[in-house]
């Protein structure tokens, strides 16, 4: 996340498998930009556990601010998001 992350985005871990990242000053397009980076970046990592392959996927769900937004409304359509993201097939991007 380091090499994706940028100084001013807000990275954590929300609960079990979830995470945040809240891009300010950033509009859609390039919040998928930075997303599609995440998604090559995590597939990108290999692991060798016990002599078995082991491979990452991640599923992202992006909510961009519109003028009245709240916090939870955000949070909302972002999970929403993520949860279309898994059931069309995972390590996907919605939003």
């Amino acid at each position: 996340m380091q090499s994706v992350v940028r100084r001013s985005d807000a990275f954590a871990r929300i609960g079990g498998e979830e995470f945040s990242l809240i891009l300010p000053n950033t509009d859609r397009e390039t919040a998928l930009k930075i997303s599609d980076k995440i998604l090559k970046s995590v597939e990108s990592m290999d692991f060798d556990s016990l002599n078995k392959d082991i491979s990452l996927t991640v599923s992202i769900g992006i909510a961009c601010y519109t003028d009245g937004s709240s916090l939870k409304s955000m949070i909302k359509l972002a999970d929403q998001n993520l949860y279309e993201a898994k059931n069309s097939g995972r390590n996907r991007v919605r939003g």
